[in-house]
């Protein structure tokens, strides 16, 4: 059956093959291998057609007939709606025609932007360069050049006691932290709206920090969208509920500040194959490290603590 893709024809890419006897109703399902009767066996088989973008335009054209089928029922599942057509050896032209609906574009993923922030000061520090101060001025203005090194030496320890005795201890309010992090958390699942990879890394660029961890983030993401009991599916993001979290502890200063955050989140995500919605929920426990990067906060480690499945169910779709 010949497809084209905005007019362009289209091979398709044989994803999957299964042959079923007569006792199983959810083709989705993958069958176990086992012997199957020619006169009672079934064949299902999912083919792709590749597109470097969402399709605008789609044509099916069907002629595949004999003397026991001479019309074939579909049903079009293409976003949220679904229609009927019929291919018949009855009919002239057996091409199914499809337009794109006009869809808003992907809002975009943004940077999430520090606000102004206090410094943190170590009152260890301030003392120590204080009273190295005051020695050195008295070594100068008694001459003794023995008084005057102790008060630089006393001045430059402060520099190794500046993260002791911090003051204020915390210049990041829990619901602020919690704010910051819920729209990073947010962010790294809306990058996988996109459907091209390059598309997906500059989206997860925006909130998580670039090197090891962005691919690494990436895989993981992906490994746990997969759905073995479908074939490896990837699943679409359907949900991400932000269970409960806590700032844990901060570090640095200014431009070097950051946070640990742990977390737990449900990921619900689907797979359909012919109109039958496989949904899975997972619930995870991780820990993360937020810091400033280039004026904005970027995720740039994460630990994952636990992981478990929640809830597995099947629906189908109304037509």
């Amino acid at each position: 059956n010949d497809v084209d893709i905005d007019g362009i024809k289209v091979q398709p890419v044989c994803d999957r093959i299964d042959f079923y006897g007569l006792d199983l109703r959810d083709f989705a399902v993958q069958a176990e291998r086992r012997k199957i009767s020619m006169a009672n066996g079934r064949i299902g088989v999912i083919m792709s057609y590749k597109a470097k973008a969402p399709p605008q335009a789609v044509k099916v054209h069907w002629n595949l007939f004999n003397d026991a089928i001479k019309t074939v029922d579909s049903i079009v599942f293409a976003f949220d709606k679904v229609d009927k057509t019929q291919f018949s050896t009855f009919l002239a032209d057996n091409t199914f025609s499809w337009t794109s609906p006009a869809r808003p574009p992907l809002a975009e993923i943004t940077n999430v932007a520090i606000a102004s922030l206090p410094q943190r000061y170590s009152i260890a520090a301030i003392l120590l360069t204080v009273l190295g101060s005051v020695v050195f001025l008295v070594g100068l203005g008694r001459k003794k050049a023995a008084v005057m090194v102790v008060g630089l030496l006393i001045a430059g320890s402060a520099y190794f006691a500046r993260e002791v005795a911090l003051w204020p201890k915390e210049i990041l309010a829990a619901e602020d932290a919690r704010s910051v992090f819920s729209r990073l958390h947010q962010n790294i699942f809306r990058a996988f709206d996109y459907h091209d990879e390059s598309d997906v890394y500059n989206a997860l660029a925006k909130s998580v920090d670039e090197g090891p961890l962005l691919r690494e983030l990436y895989l993981q993401v992906i490994q746990r969208l997969q759905m073995q009991d479908q074939g490896g599916a990837i699943a679409k993001i359907d949900q991400v509920e932000l269970l409960d979290g806590e700032k844990e502890r901060e570090f640095g200063s200014g431009e070097k500040l950051g946070f640990n955050y742990r977390c737990k989140w449900n990921l619900v995500g689907t797979v359909e194959h012919w109109g039958h919605i496989h949904q899975r929920t997972n619930q995870y426990d991780a820990r993360f490290s937020v810091e400033v990067r280039d004026g904005a906060w970027k995720i740039t480690r994460m630990e994952g603590l636990d992981e478990k499945q929640i809830g597995v169910k099947t629906s189908l779709r109304q037509f």
